[in-house]
């Protein structure tokens, strides 16, 4: 099972308390990542459907039954896909994602198929935060007008408790990257690369 992991960094472990982790799963082409802290585990993207047996084999692998919460960064197959398959297997509390896709086809039918009601979901519209244990996550979505790549509007993670601290920036061009760094002093130990590492 190690070896479907692509990286697991430890950020720090808090006294008495299970360590907290952040696995970047090796899904193929797509992108899904778990945060783990204080008994709460939060998914960032669920990959394509491809890889739902390898995100799910790993949810088993570590006991998790429930995920606290579910970041979608934006409405590509290979963020969200795989969200029926692992609806059937764990409990899904909640859903965050950019509420410039509400309509999104693609978006919906993952839903119908994974049985998320509308109550379960909250539609991000501009800078959020949330705690997790000692964490604090940031949400915030850049700019972006209908007709524009889904891409541009993907929703940006920075999820931090000290100096341990990761960025997560969805399928976001290098402009999103620059108009979303203006609005916040960011320096964080990892970067989770845009769009699968493209030069962009």
């Amino acid at each position: 099972c190690a070896a479907i992991i692509l990286v697991v960094a430890l950020l720090f472990t808090l006294n008495r308390r299970p360590p907290t982790e952040l696995a970047f799963l090796a899904v193929g082409q797509g992108d899904c990542a778990l945060f783990q802290t204080a008994g709460k585990t939060v998914m960032i993207d669920t990959g394509p459907a491809s890889g739902a047996r390898i995100v799910v084999d790993e949810l088993r692998r570590r006991g998790v039954r429930r995920l606290d919460m579910v970041l979608l960064s934006h409405p590509d197959a290979d963020h969200i896909a795989a969200l029926p398959q692992i609806s059937r297997r764990v409990k899904i509390v909640r859903v965050v994602v950019p509420a410039y896709f509400r309509d999104h086809p693609d978006l919906q039918l993952a839903f119908r198929e994974s049985g998320v009601q509308q109550n379960q979901i909250a539609w991000l519209a501009g800078p959020s935060e949330a705690r997790i244990g000692a964490f604090h996550m940031y949400m915030d979505i850049p700019p972006w007008v209908d007709g524009m790549p889904d891409n541009d509007g993907s929703m940006m993670v920075r999820i931090a408790s000290g100096n341990a601290a990761v960025t997560f920036t969805g399928d976001a061009g290098f402009e999103e990257e620059i108009q979303m760094i203006k609005k916040g002093s960011w320096s964080d130990q990892i970067l989770k690369l845009g769009h699968h590492g493209s030069k962009f």
